[in-house]
C-alpha cells in the first residue's frame, strides 16, 4: 500500500476513533504557492452506491491520476468523488504570453541598417515582427521543475483530503443521535406489541365465544373445537418472532454505531431492509386499530432512517 503524507487532525482523529459513521458528503480546498506558480486542489464527495473517482487538471499533471485515485482509495470507500486541479502562474505578471523586447528592438535595428545599406525605403510593422521565431514568448507549466510541481501538488492534494475526509466525519457524527434516536423509539414502540396482541386475541375469543352462545343457545358447544379456534386465530395473531427479529436487528444496528467498523452504511441498509420487512409482517398480523398506528408510525421513523441511511459509507 502507498505510504501516504495524509494525516487528519488530533480533532478529528479522537472523532474517527469515538464513532466510525461516516458521511459520502463533503468538501475539500488547498492552495499552495510556489515562486513561480501555484496549484489548487478542490474535491467533492456526494453519496453513490460504491466508489467513483473523477479527476480534471492539466496535461502537465496528467501523469499524477493513478497515485491521486490510489490515495483516495486508501481514505474512502464510498461516494462520488470529483477532484478539480487548477495551476496558475504567480508573480505581478501572470499572462502566459510575453513579448521579448530586446530581442524585437535589436531585430528592428537590423532591419532598419539593412534597409539603409541596400537603399530600399519603406517600413515593417510591428505585426511582422511578432510573427517571427523568438519575439512572442509563451510561458509554459512544463518549463516548471517536476519534482517542484508534484511536490506542490502532493502537499495541495493532502491537505484537501483531510478537508474532505474531517468534513465527511463531521456530517457522520451529526447524524450519529439521529439514527440512535430513531432506533431507540422503534424498540420503544414495538416492545409492548406481544403481550398487547395477546390481550387482543383474549378479548376477541370471549366475544367470539359470548357471540356463539347467543346464536347456539339451544345447541351443545363443542369446547374442544373452540380451544381449537382459539390457538388457530392465537397462532395467526402471533408477533413473537417479528418481534424478536427487529429488536436483534435494531441491538445489531445501535452496535454498529458505537463500533470501530468502518464503511458501514452497506449494513446498515439491510438492518434498515430486514426490520421495514418484519413490520411490513407484524402490520398484517395485527388488527386493532392502537397498534396497526404503532406500526404506521414505526414505518415511518424507519423510512426517514433509510433516506439517511443512503449517505452514509
Amino acid at each position: 500500500m502507498m505510504n501516504i503524507n495524509f494525516e487528519i487532525s488530533y480533532e478529528f482523529r479522537e472523532l474517527f476513533i469515538k464513532h466510525s459513521m461516516e458521511s459520502m458528503t463533503g468538501f475539500g480546498n488547498s492552495s499552495v504557492k510556489r515562486e513561480q506558480f501555484s496549484v489548487t486542489v478542490s474535491c467533492r464527495s456526494v453519496n453513490h452506491k460504491a466508489l467513483n473517482i473523477s479527476f480534471r487538471a492539466p496535461d502537465v499533471l496528467s501523469k499524477v491520476e493513478y497515485s491521486t485515485v490510489k490515495r483516495i482509495r486508501e481514505l474512502f470507500s464510498r461516494g462520488r468523488i470529483s477532484i478539480q486541479v487548477e495551476l496558475t502562474f504567480s508573480g505581478d505578471d501572470n499572462s502566459e504570453i510575453k513579448v521579448d523586447t530586446d530581442a524585437l528592438i535589436s531585430l528592428a535595428d537590423s532591419a532598419k541598417t539593412a534597409a539603409e545599406s541596400a537603399g530600399v525605403e519603406g517600413t515593417v510593422s510591428i505585426g511582422e515582427f511578432l510573427g517571427l521565431p523568438g519575439i512572442v514568448l509563451r510561458k509554459s507549466f512544463s518549463d516548471i521543475p517536476g519534482d517542484e510541481l508534484r511536490d506542490a501538488y502532493d502537499k495541495a492534494l493532502d491537505e484537501c483530503l483531510q478537508e474532505l475526509k474531517e468534513c465527511r466525519l463531521q456530517e457522520g457524527e451529526a447524524l450519529v443521535p439521529v439514527f440512535t434516536g430513531g432506533f431507540r423509539k422503534i424498540q420503544n414502540l414495538v416492545l409492548p406489541i406481544p403481550g398487547n396482541q395477546k390481550e387482543n386475541v383474549a378479548r376477541r375469543f370471549k366475544k367470539m365465544r359470548t357471540r356463539i352462545m347467543e346464536l347456539l343457545s339451544d345447541t351443545a358447544i363443542d369446547e374442544n373445537r373452540l380451544m381449537s379456534e382459539l390457538a388457530l386465530m392465537a397462532d395467526r395473531s402471533d408477533v413473537a418472532e417479528e418481534h424478536q427479529r427487529i429488536l436483534c436487528h435494531i441491538d445489531r444496528s445501535l452496535e454498529l454505531i458505537d463500533s470501530d467498523e468502518t464503511a458501514i452504511g452497506r449494513k446498515f441498509g439491510f438492518f434498515i431492509q430486514e426490520i421495514h420487512r418484519e413490520l411490513n409482517t407484524m402490520g398484517a398480523k395485527v388488527d386493532d386499530a392502537d397498534t396497526s398506528t404503532i406500526v404506521i408510525e414505526m414505518k415511518n421513523i424507519l423510512s426517514s432512517l433509510k433516506e439517511q441511511a443512503a449517505n452514509i459509507e
